[in-house]
């Protein structure tokens, strides 16, 4: 879209009104607003334009499916694809404990859902969550340990 698109009118409202929603905007996506007021003779007086840009704050579902084994060359792990149209990729935790302190294992959000840890072991337990481009995470998937 062109930031110097035709204004449209979105609606008139009663004079004692001090706020309107716009339930139509799109996340992510800027926006420009200006209100005018109007007297009983027709005059306009205008606010200056403000820009506004919705926030994601949803985030993904989480990967479904986490399987772990150990293999040659390091744990081993695989899950479901999360089907997002604003997945930006997975990140992978490790713990001593089920529900111990996450380590992040991969620098970048990964791509593909697997991902093989080389310093990992049996006495580890992972999960895996989804990243979109917004930075929200989703919550994690099912907590497994590796099998033999």
């Amino acid at each position: 879209d062109s930031l110097f698109a035709h204004p449209v009118r979105l609606v008139d409202l009663p004079r004692a009104a001090r706020e309107y929603r716009d339930s139509s905007v799109t996340r992510g996506r800027r926006y420009w607003y200006e209100v005018a007021a109007v007297d009983s003779a027709g005059n306009i007086g205008a606010s200056p334009c403000m820009s506004i840009m919705p926030a994601d704050i949803t985030p993904p579902t989480a990967p479904a499916e986490l399987k772990a084994v150990i293999g040659k060359a390091g744990v081993e792990l695989s899950w479901q694809a999360v089907n997002e149209s604003d997945l930006a990729g997975y990140n992978v935790y490790r713990s001593d404990l089920p529900s111990g302190v996450p380590e992040k294992v991969n620098r970048e959000p990964l791509k593909e859902p697997r991902y093989t840890d080389a310093t990992g072991d049996a006495n580890h337990y992972y999960w895996v969550q989804a990243l979109d481009t917004s930075g929200n995470e989703s919550p994690r998937s099912a907590v497994v340990r590796p099998a033999p």
